[in-house]
Formats: structure tokens, C-alpha cells, sequence
């Protein structure tokens, strides 16, 4: 499973453990209330996203590992309970001092649930990243080189090189000449098309970039869509390698 799904599974099943612990305040709460009205709307409007939650999830899960998993048996099982629980707010009229103490017994076991699909994708699946090197110029790839070599090597990263265009600039700041130069790569390495791959759908784990400049550079741009502040809602990384070495800093010289 990719990295940053499993952090969204996580998330999410955070707040339905909190979620429990609001559907059982408002059952207190609103117990007095001739079992009706706002109290139980709201009880049953929780219960409902929290099965919406669990679907997801499950969902999410499935289309990562395939179905069958004992996590998502565990997501299934957690929604047959929230769905119990509803049901026994809706046949009793509404809220009352039996379905509180029932939703709070339940309220363990949807705990135990949730604690058990929790450790299952901490422990049980593995964990998957997807980097993507973005280099512009093939003269400069080295300066990335050592770092995709080490990551490819590794079973549980997958690292791609996609090679991304750029332009020389007009005096004025206008783009000229498109240049791509992802047939200039060594031999060895396995080049992918930047047309292929949308990396707001895949949203890797890391991008590596050695162009910091953006439209600040006057000579030449990568694509607009390649810039920095793009790239950065696209992944949960963006590292940035230069091509050149930087020199020990002297805290005595300013400049």
C-alpha cells in the first residue's frame, strides 16, 4: 500500500474513534428529549458518517491489496455495528436510557474494530513508496543519479524518471524554443514519458527536482506546471538536489 494512503486510512480512522465519543455524549445528552428531535437526528447523522468512513477505508484498502482482506473483514464487521445501533434509535422511537447504555457496550467493540484494521495496516501491509525524479536537463542528471540508484534498489520504493520539458526565455520573459531531452538519458535508465504519468492522480510519496527557479530564471523554464508551487500539492516531499556543491558556510561572512 502506498505510503500516503495508508496515512489517509490512519486519519480517518482517528476521527471515527472520535466520532464514538461524540455519538455518546449526544446520546446523554439528548436522552431527555422525549427521544426525538435535533439530539437523535444528529446521533444518527454521526452513526451514518462514521459507516461512510469505514466504507472508504475499505475501499481503499481493496483497491491497494485486492478484496479478501481481514482488515476490510473487520471495516464490514464495524459497519454491521454501527447499523445496529442506528436501527435500535430508530425502532425505539428515539433516544433512550437503554439504547445509551447499549451504545456505550457497543462502543468498545467498535473500538476493538477499529484498533484491529489499525494494527492491520500498521503491521500487516506492507508499506509502498512511489518516487518520481523530474530532471530537465540530461547534463545535470547526475546530480541525481546516485539517489534514484540507491532508491530503485530498494523492494519497497518504486522510483521513476520522468524527464520534463523546458523553454528558453525571450529577453522579455516569454517562452521561445521547447526542449525535451529525455533521449539524451544513459542507456541503463528506465525513462518514462511526462505525458503519461499525472502526477496529481498518482501524487508520489517524493518528487526530486534540480531546477529551484522557476519563473525566476531568465535564461530558461521548465513547464509551468513543473514549478515548485505546483509540485508541491502534488506530493507529500518535494526535494530539491542542486547541481552544483555548496561550500562551507563562514557565520562571519555576510555575503
Amino acid at each position: 500500500m502506498r505510503q500516503y494512503i495508508k496515512r489517509q486510512c490512519l486519519e480517518i480512522l482517528s476521527l471515527l474513534d472520535e466520532a464514538h465519543a461524540e455519538v455518546i455524549i449526544s446520546l446523554i445528552k439528548s436522552r431527555g428529549d422525549a427521544g426525538a428531535g435535533t439530539g437523535t437526528d444528529a446521533v444518527l447523522d454521526t452513526l451514518e458518517q462514521c459507516q461512510q468512513g469505514a466504507i472508504s477505508v475499505g475501499e481503499m484498502i481493496d483497491k491497494s491489496e485486492g478484496e479478501g482482506t481481514e482488515e476490510v473483514r473487520s471495516l464490514e464487521r464495524y459497519c454491521e455495528a454501527i447499523w445496529q445501533v442506528s436501527e435500535d434509535i430508530k425502532n425505539g422511537g428515539g433516544i433512550s436510557v437503554k439504547s445509551v447504555q447499549k451504545t456505550e457496550k457497543i462502543e468498545k467493540t467498535l473500538r476493538k474494530l477499529l484498533l484491529d484494521v489499525l494494527n492491520g495496516i500498521q503491521n500487516r501491509i506492507p508499506t509502498q513508496r512511489e518516487i518520481v525524479f523530474l530532471p530537465y536537463k540530461a547534463s545535470m542528471w547526475d546530480s541525481l543519479e546516485s539517489v534514484w540508484r540507491k532508491l530503485d534498489a530498494d523492494p519497497d520504493v518504486t522510483a521513476r524518471v520522468i524527464p520534463i520539458p523546458y523553454y528558453d526565455k525571450n529577453p522579455d520573459g516569454s517562452f521561445k524554443q521547447l526542449h525535451y531531452e529525455g533521449t539524451q538519458f544513459p542507456a541503463d535508465i528506465p525513462i518514462e514519458l511526462y505525458e503519461d504519468y499525472d502526477l496529481e492522480a498518482f501524487h508520489p510519496d517524493a518528487i526530486y527536482i534540480h531546477n529551484p527557479y522557476d519563473e525566476a530564471n531568465y535564461v530558461t523554464s521548465v513547464h509551468p506546471k513543473y514549478y515548485s508551487s505546483v509540485l508541491k500539492k502534488q506530493t507529500e516531499e518535494l526535494v530539491y538536489i542542486p547541481y552544483f556543491v555548496l561550500g562551507e558556510i563562514d557565520p562571519s561572512n555576510y555575503r
